[in-house]
């Protein structure tokens, strides 16, 4: 079982959109927010992709995600959720 991590000052964090596309003007605050906290947010390429109303087409949402997955430098991954992150 996988042992849950408590966030701290100066851990990365990253934003996926997984579904919605998102605006740099949408992920503002949340953003901002993090930084306050001390976090290190990281902007995958193609955050701000868009395919109609979707964030990239599949296959695109699917490579920024295993890539996030893999950056063993990122302690948790944050998803939007209608210009929010959860």
């Amino acid at each position: 079982m996988a042992k849950r991590y408590c966030l701290k000052e100066g851990d990365h964090v990253a934003i996926a959109a997984t579904a919605r596309k998102v605006s740099p003007q949408e992920m503002e605050p949340a953003i901002k927010l993090l930084q306050h906290w001390g976090l290190e947010v990281v902007i995958p390429e193609g955050l701000y992709a868009e395919d109609h109303q979707m964030a990239g087409t599949d296959s695109h949402r699917a490579a920024v995600l295993q890539r996030l997955i893999d950056d063993t430098d990122i302690k948790k991954i944050l998803a939007s959720i209608e210009s929010r992150i959860i």
